[in-house]
């Protein structure tokens, strides 16, 4: 179970359960987070049809029996603090 907080001074605080699963396979990682999604990456993720490519992944025959979320990501040059 994930778990999130406000704390006093406005910032967020949130506690996740590991990562179960990692698997990875022509730059689509597949992982596990309580639940199972299915990360593409893509080079510009505003060119995709987001709800149309999401439930043909999400219903193909891989996915059907257990479901599966599925996650667009683009890379982008980002400093984390």
């Amino acid at each position: 179970m994930h778990k999130g907080l406000i704390l006093e001074n406005g910032l967020v605080s949130i506690e996740m359960v590991d990562v179960t699963l990692i698997e990875e396979q022509n730059n689509i990682w597949k992982i596990d987070t309580g639940s199972p999604h299915l990360i593409c990456f893509k080079d510009t993720v505003s060119e995709i049809d987001v709800k149309h490519e999401g439930a043909s992944i999400r219903n193909s025959s891989n996915y059907i029996k257990d479901g599966i979320n599925v996650n667009f990501v683009q890379l982008s040059k980002m400093e984390f603090y």
